[in-house]
C-alpha cells in the first residue's frame, strides 16, 4: 500500500482566502515574490474545526502552547509551499536584541529543494500575529539519520532555528514540551493534530464519478485547524518526498466512518472532532496532554450512515481538544481518491508519522543545542523534554 502514500506538504498557489497583508509579510521578511492569488476557496479538516489564536489570561503573560504551533511557508516556483513545525524550545542570540526558536517538523517541510534560507514561520491564521524569518534568519540541521530508523534510510524529523527579535512576544511564547514515546506506547493513545494544512467537509459517495463517502480536499488558507484522532499501531513507513527516500518504523492512525464502529474495533470509533490530513500538515505535532476545549460551529456532515448528532458528535458546541506534549511529528498519508486537491479522502485512510523516541528526542535535543551554529557555544534552555516517566494523557 505504500506506493500510495504522499507526504503531507502542500506545495500550491496561493488561494484567494490568503490575505494580502500576510502575502506583504511574507515578501517582506522573507525577499520573495508572491504570486497573484489563484481562484478557488480552501480552507486540517473538517473545515469547521478552527484552532484560533489564545490570548493570554492577563495582558503580558504567557501564551498558551498551542500558540506555539506555527506555520512553515516557502515562497517557490511562483506560489506557495505550506508546512507546520512546532516551537519546542527558545534561547537567546549572541546580540541581546535577538533570539532563536528551534522548531520541530519533519525532513521533507525542513528541506524543499534546499530553500528554507526562503522560509517563514507564522504565528496565528494568516501570520496575523507576526511573521518571522527568511534571508539568513533561518537554519535547517540535518535529518535523523538512518541509523536511528532500522530500515537503512533517514528519517522524516527535522528541526530548523528561527532568529527572531528578542522582545515580550518572544518572551510570552511557550514551547510545547515533548514526551518519550515508542511505537507500542503510542498505539490506542488519542491524541490532538493541529495543522495549517488544507480542509475539507464531509461527502457522501459520488458513485457518478467514482468517488467514495468521506471527506473533500481543498488546499490550505494559512489557517490552522485540528483534529482528533487515534493511534491504531506501528507500521513501517517507505516513500519518496522532495527528492529523499524516507523509511522508518512510524505510528498510524485511520480516519473511521462517523456513527459506526471504527475500522479497528470499538476502542477507535468515530471520535468527536475526528478528521485527517492534507497538504500542509507535514511536521505538524501529536499533542496528548493539557485538555482543552474549542468551539467548533455547525456544519454539515452527509453520508455518515445514521444520526450525526448521537451522543456527544454533534457540532455547534464546545469540543475537546490536546494542546501541549508532543509523541509524535506528522509526515504522510494515503494519496485521496482523485488525488489532492479536489478529490475525496475516504473513510478508513490511513495517515501516520514520526513516534518520539528517547533517541530521536535526544537527537532533536543534540540539535537544537548547536542552534545558531556549530561551535557558537549558545546552548538552549532546552526545558520542553518531560522525564522519561510516562503518564497518559
Amino acid at each position: 500500500m505504500f506506493e500510495q502514500i504522499s507526504s503531507d506538504v502542500s506545495n500550491l498557489a496561493l488561494t484567494r482566502r490568503t490575505t494580502n497583508a500576510m502575502a506583504a509579510l511574507i515578501a517582506a521578511v522573507a525577499g520573495i515574490a508572491i504570486a497573484p492569488p489563484a481562484l478557488g476557496d480552501p480552507d486540517t479538516g473538517p473545515r469547521a474545526q478552527l484552532a484560533p489564536w489564545r490570548a493570554p489570561a492577563a495582558a503580558g503573560g504567557a501564551f498558551d502552547p498551542l500558540n506555539s504551533v506555527v506555520e512553515i511557508n516557502w515562497g517557490v516556483a511562483g506560489g506557495t509551499r505550506i508546512g507546520t513545525g512546532s516551537i519546542i524550545s527558545k534561547h537567546n542570540d549572541a546580540d541581546p536584541n535577538f533570539a532563536w526558536y528551534c522548531v520541530l517538523t519533519a525532513d521533507h517541510v525542513a528541506n524543499p529543494a534546499g530553500t528554507i534560507g526562503n522560509a517563514v514561520i507564522g504565528f496565528g491564521d494568516t501570520g496575523a500575529q507576526g511573521v518571522f524569518g527568511g534571508a539568513d534568519n533561518i537554519i535547517r540541521r540535518a535529518p535523523l539519520p538512518a541509523a536511528m530508523g532500522g530500515m537503512g534510510a533517514p528519517v522524516d524529523l527535522a528541526v530548523i532555528g528561527v532568529r527572531v527579535p528578542k522582545n515580550a512576544f518572544f518572551d510570552q511564547v511557550s514551547p510545547l514540551a515533548m514526551l518519550p514515546t515508542t511505537q507500542a506506547q503510542a498505539t490506542n493513545q488519542q491524541f490532538t493534530q493541529p495543522g495549517y494544512g488544507g480542509t475539507g467537509d464531509f461527502v457522501a459517495a459520488d458513485p457518478m464519478n467514482a468517488l467514495p463517502a468521506g471527506m473533500t480536499t481543498a488546499g490550505p488558507d494559512h489557517t490552522k485547524r485540528f483534529q482528533n484522532n487515534v493511534i491504531t499501531g506501528p507500521t513501517n513507513a517507505n516513500y519518496n518526498a522532495g527528492g529523499v527516500a524516507y523509511a522508518y518504523g512510524s505510528i498510524q492512525w485511520s480516519f473511521d466512518m462517523p456513527a459506526a464502529p471504527g475500522a479497528h474495533g470499538a476502542a477507535h470509533n468515530f471520535l468527536v472532532a475526528e478528521g485527517t490530513s492534507y497538504g500542509g500538515d507535514s511536521g505538524s505535532p501529536y499533542l496528548v496532554s493539557q485538555m482543552s476545549t474549542q468551539f467548533v460551529g455547525n456544519f454539515d456532515r452527509p453520508g455518515a450512515g445514521s444520526d450525526w448528532d448521537f451522543g456527544p458528535m454533534h457540532a455547534g458546541d464546545d469540543m475537546p481538544l490536546f494542546t501541549n506534549v508532543i509523541i509524535g511529528v506528522h509526515a504522510w498519508g494515503v494519496t485521496p481518491a482523485g488525488g489532492f486537491p479536489g478529490g475525496v479522502v475516504p473513510y478508513g485512510r490511513l495517515a501516520g508519522g514520526v513516534p518520539l523516541t528517547q533517541a530521536n528526542i535526544d537527537w532533536i535535543t543534540a540539535q537544537c543545542a548547536i542552534v545558531p551554529a556549530p561551535g557558537s557555544g549558545i546552548l538552549l534552555a532546552f526545558g520542553g523534554i518531560l522525564a522519561a516517566k510516562r503518564r497518559r494523557g
